[in-house]
């Protein structure tokens, strides 16, 4: 089973807490750079500063101060090379703690007898430095603490952020999914100016393009089927008083089909008008309807009953309903045909074909045409079928059996409180 994606809540919220966790720990390091930098440099120049004023106290006293050295060996080549050329410079060894040295040369006066006599050229002065101090380490803990803070309330306000985002989002998804369910009155009715505002309008007004141009159909179908009932009814007369004759057949059963299609087309345009009335819902004891309904049915199905219940229907809907399930079963599937019944469920099954992967997918389709396999059709009996359930208060679901053939449920049909 694949694992469920997180929500764009819980998307946004992490996405804007690492964001926060990057910036702060960019600022962070940067911060205790240059802090640490900024406090070596100012250690190399209290150094330079020693060694100069130890300079000019030697030039002028002709004496090496306790805490300065007058050509020191022990000071780094590359400082003392500096000094050399008469350039005052610093120098910081490796380790922990490090030493900062620095050299200034000696002031330049030919009158300096202690300069002309020893050829000394500078002094040296050195201290330990520590690189990571008690102030440092504290800057450091003060910049991690707030790094953390900062990352958790940036995630607080991206879940805020977020969830006001994902909840306008989700009420538009179940807009959508109540108008591609059939309820094309459904509108989001969305506030504001930003984007998914815009989406939700744009969603509202394709909603109601889609409904005038269903009612359009609709009104179409019903039209038409109504146009054709008059000359229709004078095309049966005129087809009753032809000859025995097989091209009389022919024309006879062309004309029960058209009489059939039509009467289809205004049954569907009185469901989609609701001109159909409603459900007259009366106690229905399943098992003796069903075998009564049975015995009458062309298609003869074999019946199955496991706790049959008394359920509460519309009878006239319910006969619609089943005996549509089976002419499509007898139509376009093969015996033996079976009605099981199991409480209020009732199951339609053949040993057909199966049902096409398009019907499986997006459902009774009106005049969609079959495969030839299964018989051609216009689909208008299964789509009445479902909307004859849906007045009922049931679903009606099809799949195919992993042995072959087509099964179509019906229900739960309402169960009556006295069997509840």
């Amino acid at each position: 089973m694949r694992a469920p994606r997180r929500s764009l809540r819980w998307r946004l919220a992490i996405a804007i807490a690492l964001i926060a966790a990057t910036l702060s720990a960019g600022i962070g390091v940067t911060v205790y750079q240059l802090t640490a930098s900024d406090r070596l440099a100012r250690a190399r120049t209290v150094q330079a500063e020693r060694a100069v004023f130890a300079a000019e106290v030697m030039a002028s006293t002709q004496q090496t101060l306790d805490d300065a050295e007058l050509d020191s060996p022990r000071a780094p080549a590359a400082l003392r090379r500096a000094v050399d050329a008469g350039r005052i410079g610093t120098y910081v060894s490796a380790g922990e703690p490090a030493t900062i040295w620095a050299g200034a040369p000696l002031p330049r006066d030919e009158e300096i007898s202690w300069r002309r006599r020893t050829g000394a050229k500078g002094s040296y002065v050195s201290a330990p430095f520590t690189r990571d101090d008690p102030a440092l380490r504290q800057l450091r803990e003060t910049l991690l603490l707030a790094g953390a803070l900062g990352t958790v309330v940036a995630a607080l306000l991206g879940v805020l952020l977020a969830s006001g985002m994902s909840r306008r989002l989700r009420r538009a998804a179940v807009v959508a999914d109540r108008v591609a369910a059939g309820d094309h009155g459904a509108r989001i009715d969305a506030a504001g100016g930003d984007e998914i505002a815009r989406l939700g309008h744009a969603v509202d007004k394709m909603s109601d393009a889609l409904a005038s141009r269903l009612a359009r159909e609709q009104r179409f179908a019903g039209d038409v089927a109504h146009e054709l009932r008059t000359p229709l009814t004078g095309l049966t007369s005129a087809a009753e008083l032809l000859d025995d004759s097989r091209p009389a057949q022919i024309v006879r059963e062309r004309v029960g089909a058209l009489r059939g299609l039509v009467a289809e087309l205004l049954e569907l345009a009185q469901l989609d008008a609701d001109e159909d009335g409603p459900a007259r819902l009366t106690a229905l004891p399943l098992e003796p309807w069903l075998r009564e309904f049975a015995a009458a049915h062309p298609a003869a199905p074999a019946l199955e009953f496991e706790r049959p219940a008394v359920a509460l229907a519309d009878r006239r809907r319910l006969e619609r309903v089943v005996g549509n399930l089976l002419d499509n079963a007898m139509r376009h599937g093969r015996p033996p045909i079976v009605v099981r019944v199991t409480g209020t469920l009732i199951e339609v099954r053949d040993d057909g074909p199966g049902f096409p992967a398009e019907l499986l997918r997006d459902g009774p389709q009106r005049f969609w045409k079959g495969e030839a396999d299964r018989g051609g059709g216009s689909g208008l009996g299964l789509a009445i079928a479902a909307g004859h359930a849906a007045l009922v208060g049931a679903e009606l679901r099809f799949a195919n059996r992993p042995g072959g053939g087509a099964v179509a449920w019906l229900g739960p049909l309402q169960i009556t409180p006295a069997a509840s």
